[in-house]
């Protein structure tokens, strides 16, 4: 199977050989630029179909990660639920302790922490950020700050060489 490379390679030796020729069109030189170019429009649609597999591939591993990730929160949910019902049970019972053939359940009582985040001051915040106590994920709006900051320095214009594919 011919690659891309080898039919550059020939494209720029049927244009040596039509600089040899004084840039008459031979027959010859026809038929090579002919089959040249259709061995060039086969491998682009080669290369497009594989890209559109790998997008397909991706969609499906997307949507596989997607049904795992709920599978696991579901399991999670039915998990702390079942802990939670075992718990009331207990209580309601009574007991603060119980032993099963395979099991022993103890209830207690855990004093736990929360941290109210919009409550933090910046200062301290600045704080927790120097010892390490706090890092920042930062997630941008790309579209919206390119138009809301068209024209501020940190948004700058490039240009872009891309290729359109349509089937």
């Amino acid at each position: 199977m011919t690659t891309l490379k080898e039919i550059l390679e020939k494209h720029y030796s049927i244009e040596l050989a039509l600089m040899e020729a004084g840039g008459e069109l031979t027959p010859e030189i026809e038929s090579m630029l002919d089959e040249n170019d259709q061995s060039f429009e086969d491998k682009l649609d080669g290369y497009a179909s594989f890209i559109d597999h790998l997008k397909t591939q991706e969609a499906g591993l997307k949507a596989k990660i997607e049904s795992l990730q709920a599978r696991k929160k579901s399991l999670n949910n039915t998990a702390l639920s079942l802990r939670q019902r075992m718990l009331s049970a207990m209580q309601e019972k009574g007991l603060k302790s119980t032993k099963t053939s395979e099991y022993t359940y103890s209830c207690s009582t855990r004093k736990a922490l929360t941290v109210d985040i919009g409550a933090i001051p910046d200062q301290v915040l600045e704080t927790m950020a120097m010892d390490s106590l706090v890092t920042y994920e930062r997630k941008f709006d790309l579209a919206k700050i390119k138009k809301q900051y068209s024209d501020a320095f940190f948004v700058t214009e490039t240009e872009k060489d891309s290729l359109t594919i349509r089937g």
